[in-house]
């Protein structure tokens, strides 16, 4: 008798009948009367009944590791491992099963990274046919492109479910997606492409680059197209997070589900870090038993749990929620009336959690392609005393009104609004009782702004998160310069006319909310400023990244106009968050100095004072 591994089927020969007689029919097998052989699908499921009828351990463990399964239950003796690793284990540790000189572990991925070190695990019995000697590679990559989809693709051939591609932003992850689709291809012809998208990426960035790089047409299907059962895979499909969301909450069973033949993309991953959301649960079933490649600049933007999210949909047999919340996150209790409820207060063994996951994530930065610098200045902008006065009366009003958590947001935006522009009271609804009548406009940062401009080189990039501040800019700007807004109201054709100018050098100052952050390249402009800053980094990251561009020849210059009070609290929250990314994601053991605020230039505003 012998066996050989398809994919996830598993094809088993008998030498004679005398041996069929001997042995009997494989557990959940079928008879191909073609081949003269019989076929279990989807073996591992079966895994147990199948090795057993082999008669081959599960697993085969090095003799020195003593390692063996039980009940699903990983046991690996203690003095077989390091000091790092025994911390992850002992956290993960069933302790109802543990004894002095065993580990017993759940059997799940992100445990399975860690001992591989140590014992031998069963992937060579998942390897799909792929011939890594045998690769074409398209000749437009970049050798760190290259070397990207030669990763992706030795995942695809070890039976990984799928991988995370959070190469920093502009450094192709379209293209090395579309590349590593187009290797597997040539290798296993039967392999079929699913991409879902956001919107705004959908035609003129995934149907564009497959036409322009591999003269590849595809299928954009709508919520109405698959609903109705027109999805066709003779060619890449195409369709939106929001269309498939729609789907799920109408009727989930039209949501197709997919086979290990196809390749999932995931654009813009971070649409799925919240698991309760209708496009995680409409992507989580679409997957199937599809390798899932998904990609994003920023899998961490606020906290951890964003992260583990995304990989429960790349690996589902990841860490167990159990797990994960045991080892990585702390918790504060608090109590609301007689009942204790447990509020997540921040996260340790950060650095662990990239030593568990590392395996199926890739992080490059832009320092692999030798670009020149992003100089960032740091600007802290005391408020006015007009400023002030508003904002204490903001928090006297919130004080005897508030009683829910959204009049505290809204509470807080408002704070941040007057900490832009007094002006924005008035333009606003703060939706509090009182109503404020500020009788001066002036603004710091405004008169920040003005000399910032007077002594950077044309064109510069403007960001605020408000149109009615992006109008309040453009308004103190268009007598000495000339202006262009762009905000999400803006029809794309309206857009596309602005920025052509602008590129054409009609306008010296393009004035934007982050209806442009996304998608556009704006590497000819010299400097961007941050009128606001976003309270998700993220955010701030795709601002600068329109600058900050594969292909710059001079550093670009980006300053931060940072407000005192709320707005430099959410910029020391920023630098948490972005901490945890560097560990995290990165591996790094950190990026900043105790306090990052030490940095900021308040020496700028000192000499503007004088």
């Amino acid at each position: 008798m012998n066996y050989q591994i398809n994919g996830d089927n598993m094809i088993i020969r008998f030498s004679s009948y005398n041996e069929f007689q001997q042995l009997g029919k494989p557990p959940h097998a079928h008879w191909e009367p073609n081949s003269k052989t019989w076929i279990i699908n989807n073996y591992k499921r079966y895994i147990d009944d199948v090795y057993a009828f082999l008669g081959i351990q599960q697993y085969t463990s090095k003799p020195s590791a003593q390692f063996y399964i039980k009940n699903r239950k990983i046991f690996l003796p203690r003095a077989m491992v390091s000091d790092e690793d025994q911390f992850v284990m002992t956290m993960a540790t069933d302790s109802r099963n543990d004894n002095e000189d065993y580990f017993c572990l759940p059997d799940c991925v992100g445990i399975r990274r860690i001992i591989r070190k140590y014992a031998q695990l069963p992937d060579g019995f998942i390897e799909r046919p792929i011939d890594l000697d045998n690769i074409h590679m398209p000749t437009f990559l970049f050798d760190y492109q290259v070397d990207g989809v030669n990763w992706m693709v030795t995942r695809y051939k070890q039976g990984y479910g799928g991988a995370i591609l959070a190469d920093d932003m502009g450094l192709g992850k379209t293209i090395q997606s579309l590349s590593f689709y187009h290797v597997i291809h040539e290798l296993l012809p039967n392999t079929k492409l699913f991409i879902i998208s956001p919107k705004s990426t959908l035609k003129n960035v995934w149907v564009h680059d497959m036409k322009k790089f591999f003269n590849i047409e595809a299928n954009v299907y709508t919520s109405d197209d698959i609903r109705n059962g027109l999805l066709s895979y003779d060619k890449p499909a195409i369709t939106n997070y929001e269309a498939l969301s729609y789907i799920y909450r109408e009727d989930e069973s039209k949501i197709p589900i997919l086979d290990d033949s196809f390749i999932l993309i995931l654009d813009e991953a971070t649409k799925l870090k919240n698991s309760q959301t209708d496009i995680f649960k409409s992507i989580a079933k679409l997957r199937g038993r599809s390798f899932v490649l998904a990609m994003s600049g920023t899998p961490v933007e606020n906290h951890l749990a964003e992260f583990f999210t995304i990989l429960r949909v790349i690996q589902p047999n990841f860490l167990p929620q159990y797990e994960f919340s045991k080892i990585f996150v702390d918790y504060e209790a608090m109590y609301i009336g007689n009942k204790t409820v447990y509020k997540v207060a921040g996260h340790k063994n950060v650095r662990l959690f990239y030593n568990i996951t590392s395996d199926f994530v890739l992080r490059r930065d832009k320092s692999i392609v030798n670009m020149p610098d992003k100089v960032i200045k740091n600007i802290v902008v005391p408020l006015t005393d007009e400023q002030q006065s508003l904002i204490e009366q903001v928090v006297d009003e919130a004080r005897r009104t508030m009683d829910d958590e959204i009049a505290k947001i809204a509470t807080l935006v408002l704070i941040k609004r007057i900490s832009d522009h007094p002006r924005l009271v008035e333009m606003g609804d703060s939706k509090l009782a009182v109503k404020l009548h500020p009788n001066d406009y002036t603004s710091n940062k405004m008169l920040i702004l003005k000399r910032l401009l007077a002594e950077t080189p044309k064109p510069v990039v403007i960001f605020t998160e408000y149109e009615d501040m992006a109008q309040i800019i453009c308004e103190e700007l268009q007598n000495t310069y000339s202006v262009a807004m762009i905000t999400g109201v803006m029809t794309s054709k309206q857009r596309n006319t602005i920025l052509h100018d602008f590129k054409a050098g009609v306008y010296q100052v393009l004035v934007a909310t982050d209806a442009l952050a996304y998608g556009v390249n704006l590497q000819f402009a010299n400097s961007l400023i941050n009128f606001d800053i976003p309270w998700n980094p993220a955010k701030r990251a795709q601002r600068i990244d329109r600058i900050h561009r594969i292909g710059i020849t001079e550093p670009k210059f980006i300053y931060d106009l940072v407000s005192e009070g709320l707005e430099t609290h959410a910029y020391r929250l920023i630098t948490d968050k972005l901490e945890i990314f560097a560990q995290a994601v990165e591996g790094k053991d950190s990026i900043f100095d105790s306090s990052v605020l030490k940095q900021l230039s308040a020496d700028y505003f000192d000499t503007f004072s004088d």
